[in-house]
């Protein structure tokens, strides 16, 4: 009501949430039906499938009596088990039994959902992020002037796909460039001389083309390489937050003066440290990451490809227009052969025909890095799953590989992508 004196207080507001929670079961509002709960609805076409029971009693949840299997529990209820047997010897057991965990109260289910992530949220929450950095290892920085061709060199030599900018004028770190803001630089140039000229081959060949522009100029030029820090002796769940409110891969971590500013890079945090270091982790995580993807959300989504016989340049193209790091290189029956990513461009950096293999087709590509340099990292073979997968499955080969994203494919055709990004999401929204 737009009248103050019609609206209902917060106490009655919670007072009806609380009825409500409390007077209603999952089976009431969700009946069950081949297995899944469904939610009533007038028209058949509406049915919104809900988690089956089932993925419960793999959690540690006590069906029968609708609560959390703990050891000390196991024991109590096997003294009253073997007690009520005694006294029910030669008796007839007509008794009408326990209600299900789809009977407790709603209020019931939401506390132990609560609970079991909790479990979790703490214990990321007492890892300090500089834990879970690479450790002993001295931050590369480039210069707010350095050129294109400089920022590449250092990127190639330090085997590292990011580094912070420091601007010497304002004695201040402005930003980070990593390989996308390279390759979104990379695509913008040659498309503005394909449009200018026709020989535009010999023009890219330029030594002075890219030494106009400094990294001071692309920093963040992708618009997925933000500087969003957090302070040394930050948790582990803050700084993956971080991650997910600002849509980064990535975050320094700084020292803090007694003012509260941002003053020296201690380090720097990724998606790939996030995932090592959970798949290490996995016997304390909760019983959740031990679950298939379907059924934590992972659903089908169109999946940024391309044909084997297209220029590698166009893959580099939709790397840049759907702001991804990489996508999947398909045959001619749309299934999975390899993978291309911004990465791949630190293996022809240094080559004075880089452009020229730009334009070969990105099969040829992937296959000349791969055979000029078949012990580098700069390559990596595209991994798969399935919806079937458990997430600690997926972290697993996500953080033995060493790769940003990894396929859900049926008969090898791509139905899906996990990226390391929609893990760390996945994990910071559990609750949601």
């Amino acid at each position: 009501s737009e009248k103050p004196e019609n609206r209902p207080s917060f106490s009655e507001i919670v007072a009806v949430i609380d009825h409500f929670l409390t007077t209603n079961s999952l089976e009431r509002i969700a009946p069950l039906q081949n297995g899944n709960y469904i939610r009533n609805q007038p028209s058949n076409d509406s049915i919104v499938q809900l988690t089956p029971i089932n993925i419960y009693k793999s959690s540690g949840i006590n069906a029968e009596y609708g609560e959390h299997t703990t050891l000390e529990k196991k024991n109590q209820q096997q003294n009253h088990n073997n007690t009520r047997k005694k006294k029910t010897t030669n008796q007839p057991t007509n008794k009408t039994p326990h209600p299900p965990f789809s009977s407790k109260p709603l209020l019931t289910i939401l506390i132990y959902f609560q609970t079991i992530h909790t479990m979790s949220r703490e214990f990321l929450s007492s890892i300090k992020v500089e834990d879970v950095a690479v450790k002993g290892r001295e931050v590369v920085i480039v210069d707010a002037a350095d050129s294109i061709p400089q920022i590449l060199n250092t990127l190639v030599k330090n085997n590292i796909l990011c580094a912070p900018v420091y601007d010497k004028n304002s004695d201040k770190f402005i930003g980070l460039v990593d390989m996308l803001d390279l390759v979104t630089f990379i695509v913008e140039t040659v498309d503005c001389v394909e449009s200018l000229s026709s020989d535009y081959s010999k023009f890219l060949e330029k030594d002075d083309l890219f030494k106009r522009n400094s990294a001071k100029d692309i920093a963040d030029l992708s618009k997925r390489n933000r500087m969003v820090p957090v302070p040394l002796g930050a948790s582990l769940l803050e700084a993956m937050e971080t991650m997910t409110r600002n849509s980064v891969q990535r975050i320094p971590i700084m020292e803090v003066n007694q003012k509260g500013d941002f003053v020296k890079i201690h380090s720097i945090l990724t998606e790939s440290n996030v995932l090592s270091f959970l798949a290490k982790s996995a016997p304390k995580l909760d019983s959740w990451f031990n679950k298939p993807l379907k059924e934590l959300g992972f659903h089908t989504k169109k999946v940024i490809s391309i044909d084997v016989n297209r220029p590698a340049i166009e893959a580099f193209r939709l790397m840049v227009k759907f702001r991804v790091s990489g996508i999947p290189i398909l045959d001619s029956e749309g299934k999975v052969l390899a993978n291309i990513s911004a990465r791949d461009l630190r293996a022809i950096a240094n080559d004075q025909k880089m452009f020229h293999y730009l334009f070969l087709d990105v099969g040829d590509l992937v296959t000349h890095i791969r055979l000029s340099e078949p012990t580098a990292k700069t390559v990596h073979p595209s991994i798969s799953c399935s919806f079937d997968d458990s997430l600690s499955k997926v972290i697993a080969k996500l953080s033995a590989a060493h790769i940003h994203r990894i396929y859900v494919t049926e008969n090898r055709l791509p139905c899906s992508v996990v990226s390391l990004h929609d893990i760390v999401t996945k994990i910071v929204n559990f609750d949601n």
